[in-house]
């Protein structure tokens, strides 16, 4: 996937972005391609997929507690 320069990461653009993935992938491929879609973001942008992806699962019954969010989720930055 080539990164996509001089796009606002909107939530409503984050939202379109997942969706297209979803129709593009399933289960694993799915978490891959967002995965890799996530690398291409900065800190706040990841932020805003993070809770796009979670807001997304719950609407489709997944609970909040999901093993795989440690992989679609950012990771926190410790301070120094």
């Amino acid at each position: 996937m080539a990164i996509i320069a001089g796009v606002e990461w909107t939530r409503a653009a984050l939202e379109s972005r997942v969706g297209k993935l979803a129709e593009e992938h399933e289960g694993a491929e799915l978490v891959a391609a967002i995965e890799r879609f996530g690398e291409q973001l900065d800190e706040e942008e990841r932020a805003l997929l993070g809770r796009v992806l979670l807001a997304r699962a719950r609407g489709a019954g997944v609970p909040a507690d999901y093993p795989k969010w440690s992989v679609i989720l950012p990771r926190r930055r410790r301070r120094r």
